[in-house]
């Protein structure tokens, strides 16, 4: 078996578990192997496929990726919200410009 990355029609980055002989284009068929599903974090889910993508990224994969990398974890989660940050904080910069302030 061999590890391929899989992206789902979503844009969520996944790990899956191919068989040596299958090739690459066959990923979608492949077992998973992380990150977890997050959908019971309730997020939006544009936040919820950026923080996937982000646990992807720094190789966040299972319980185990997560022994002693606390810190990691919490950084790809500050990753994920960034993008709702900066559209929070250019709400108010609209707001500010229309009432001339």
């Amino acid at each position: 078996m061999r590890e391929v990355t899989f992206t789902d029609i979503d844009g969520r980055r996944w790990k899956r578990l191919l068989p040596d002989h299958e090739p690459d284009s066959r990923a979608g068929a492949g077992i998973p192997a992380g990150p977890p599903p997050l959908d019971r974090l309730n997020l939006p889910l544009r936040v919820e496929i950026a923080l996937h993508n982000e646990l992807h990224d720094r190789g966040l994969l299972t319980e185990r990726d997560l022994r002693g990398r606390t810190e990691e974890l919490r950084a790809a989660l500050q990753a994920a919200l960034r993008l709702d940050v900066q559209m929070l904080m250019q709400c108010f910069v609209l707001t500010a410009e229309a009432v001339g302030t």
